[in-house]
C-alpha cells in the first residue's frame, strides 16, 4: 500500500481522501456532476426522448403516452388511446345496474379508421345488492354509437338487443331423441322421436309402427322428453294407419303436466268426438309433431 492507494495487479482503488466527482460516491456520499449516456443504445427507453413517455404516479398507476393515468394502466388518451387496432381497456365505477347503487365496469373498445370506436365487450360487476356480473357485446354505426347486441347475465342467461331481464333470456337450448312408447309388452316395427327445446318451449316429432300391442296402453303414448306445463297442447297429425278403431280424423294432444300424448278420433258414426278412444293395435302407424311449453 502506497500514498494511500491500495493496487493489485493495475487495478487502482482510491480512497476517500483522493475522490474525484466523476467517481461514484462512497456510501452515505452524494454523487455530484451530470450524468452522461455517452455510447448508450436501447431498443426500448433511451437519451433521445423529446417528452415524458411514461408515467407512474404515486398510486401506482402507470401511463404509457398519458401523463395522469386513472387506472393501472392506461396506454395513450382520448382518441389515440390504441395499441395495435384495439383500444385500451379503462375501468369506471360510474352508472346505474338496475335499482342497486352502483356498478363497476371494465371496457374493451376495438378502433377502426381515425380510431373510432367499431366495437366494445363489457364486463360489469354490481356493488349494489347480489353482487352479479355480466358481460355485454356491441357493435357501433359509421359514427361510433355503441348498441348492445347480445348479453350474459349472471344467471347464465342471454338476452339480446339490449334487454337485459332474466325474464326474457335464452337460458337453454338443446336437441335430441326420445321413445314414444304404449308401454307394457308392446313391441314395434319403427320407434324413433326427435325434439328440439329452446328455453321453455319444446317441439317434438314421432313416428311409430306397433309389432304387438301385447299388454301396452290402447290410448295414450308416453316418453315424452320433458314434462309439459298445466296447459295441454295440440299435436298435428301427418299420417295414421291400421288403427284397432275405425276413425275419419285422429287428434293427438300432449296433456297438461305430464310426459304423454293422449288421442281423440272423430267416428263415421253421427260425426262424433271420442276422447282417449282405444285406438292403438297390432300394426298402428302414426306420425306427428307438437310444440309445447315445460
Amino acid at each position: 500500500m502506497a500514498g494511500g492507494k491500495l493496487i493489485s495487479t493495475g487495478v487502482e482503488f482510491p480512497d476517500a481522501t483522493t475522490q474525484t466527482t466523476s467517481g461514484l460516491p462512497l456510501t452515505g456520499g452524494t454523487m455530484t456532476g451530470a450524468l452522461t449516456t455517452t455510447g448508450f443504445t436501447s431498443t426500448g427507453i433511451d437519451d433521445n426522448a423529446t417528452s415524458t413517455a411514461i408515467t407512474i404516479d404515486a398510486s401506482e398507476n402507470v401511463g404509457i403516452g398519458n401523463s395522469a393515468p386513472m387506472s393501472r394502466l392506461e396506454v395513450g388518451s382520448g382518441s389515440g388511446n390504441a395499441v395495435s387496432d384495439s383500444r385500451a381497456i379503462t375501468i369506471s365505477t360510474n352508472g346505474q345496474y338496475g335499482t342497486d347503487a352502483a356498478v363497476k365496469y371494465m371496457n374493451l373498445d376495438f378502433a377502426g379508421n381515425a380510431d373510432a370506436i367499431k366495437g366494445r365487450v363489457q364486463s360489469t360487476e354490481r356493488t349494489g345488492s347480489g353482487n352479479g356480473s355480466s358481460m355485454s357485446f356491441s357493435t357501433a354505426n359509421g359514427s361510433g354509437v355503441l348498441t348492445e347486441r347480445i348479453r350474459l347475465l349472471e344467471n347464465g342467461g342471454i338476452t339480446f338487443n339490449g334487454d337485459t331481464a332474466a325474464a326474457n333470456a335464452l337460458d337453454d337450448y338443446e336437441t335430441g331423441t326420445w321413445t314414444p312408447s304404449v308401454g307394457g309388452t308392446a313391441t314395434y316395427f319403427t320407434q324413433t322421436g326427435t325434439y328440439t327445446k329452446v328455453g321453455n318451449q319444446v317441439t317434438i316429432k314421432y313416428d311409430f309402427t306397433i309389432n304387438s300391442i301385447g299388454t301396452g296402453s290402447v290410448t295414450t303414448v308416453s316418453g315424452l322428453p320433458f314434462t309439459s306445463s298445466a296447459a295441454s297442447a295440440a299435436c298435428t297429425i301427418g299420417y295414421y294407419s291400421s288403427l284397432a278403431t275405425s276413425a275419419t280424423a285422429l287428434y293427438h294432444r300432449v296433456d297438461g303436466s305430464s310426459t304423454s300424448i293422449v288421442n281423440a278420433i272423430t267416428t263415421t258414426a253421427a260425426v262424433t268426438t271420442t276422447n282417449q278412444a282405444s285406438i292403438y293395435g297390432n300394426v298402428s302407424r302414426v306420425i306427428g309433431s307438437a310444440t309445447y311449453l315445460t
